[in-house]
């Protein structure tokens, strides 16, 4: 898609296929920067090599998180300056306003993605976890670095939008209700034969956006590079003429629980034995420490 499409063009294109993908669409060396500034805090908890460049991203089979206050680590990451910058770029926010008809503004709970080695993330539709309709809020995937899917890349189901099915067994659904809720499925072949449509991933660059509906079924393959961590960001953007929810677009926002974290390595495409999610986020005390009680 070209991003200097009309809006016309763009609506229709989402309509029908429940994406939009760009190239170069953000400057790369800003995103570099923003991986740079990512990956140093995570070799600050042990788990990202630093006595090779830093951009590079290998990751080292230990960690310090237990050990840390995993709040404020999750605050630093996501205040970061260049961070902040590649987020909230113009290019995004000017797209997605077109693909709403209406002015539209990023929420400010943002979903920084690491993902070492062996690891994706299961198939999901991002609907059941804000309960905002369908029409009002587009989530946009930024690769924060090059990734192929050999890498780790997202995979999306053309068409699954449209998917009454998903919409019953999985889109319709309040995660904040359903216990143990977490992927709908992760055998991509097996969802293909179930709701049809085709797959879709790209050797993404650093400066790629793609943008999809929430009720997009997506996922990323396994991580199976020689040890270089996936690093990529997930940002909401939603109309103005929207009430705010302070969960996710306040100053202080902190998600579906102040109790809860995002500070991911994910689960295995290969098994759903996580499905409460809970190698994504963290239950911690009042100190930012992750609580095992």
């Amino acid at each position: 898609m070209d991003a200097c499409a009309s809006a016309i063009e763009i609506r229709e294109f989402y309509e029908k296929h429940g994406y939009l993908f760009f190239r170069d669409l953000i400057p790369r060396e800003l995103v570099l920067n923003a991986r740079d500034e990512i990956l140093q805090k995570y070799a600050i908890i042990g788990e990202v090599d630093d006595r090779q460049p830093i951009r590079m991203g290998m990751a080292l089979n230990r960690s310090y998180r237990e050990e840390v206050n995993i709040r404020a680590l999750r605050q630093s990451i996501v205040s970061g300056y260049y961070y902040q910058s590649v987020s909230r770029f113009s290019n995004i926010q000017n797209i997605v306003s077109k693909v709403l008809d209406y002015d539209a503004q990023m929420l400010n709970y943002l979903w920084p993605r690491m993902i070492p080695t062996g690891t994706g993330t299961g198939l999901h539709q991002d609907a059941p976890f804000f309960q905002i309709p369908s029409d009002l809020l587009v989530s946009v995937w930024t690769p924060l670095g090059d990734v192929s899917p050999t890498e780790g890349a997202l995979v999306i189901l053309e068409g699954s939008h449209k998917s009454e099915t998903l919409k019953h067994e999985y889109g319709n659904k309040d995660a904040d209700k359903e216990k143990g809720f977490g992927w709908y499925n992760t055998d991509l072949e097996e969802t293909q034969r179930r709701i049809g449509g085709q797959w879709l991933t790209a050797d993404f660059n650093a400066d790629d956006v793609l943008i999809f509906s929430q009720m997009t079924l997506h996922g990323a393959f396994d991580n199976n590079s020689a040890g270089k961590i996936r690093l990529s960001s997930d940002s909401r953007f939603q109309s103005t003429e929207l009430p705010i929810d302070p969960r996710w677009a306040a100053d202080n926002a902190t998600g579906r629980s102040a109790k809860r974290v995002f500070l991911p390595q994910s689960t295995c495409l290969e098994t759903i034995s996580n499905p409460n999610l809970s190698t994504e986020f963290h239950d911690i005390d009042d100190f930012g420490k992750i609580d095992r009680t």
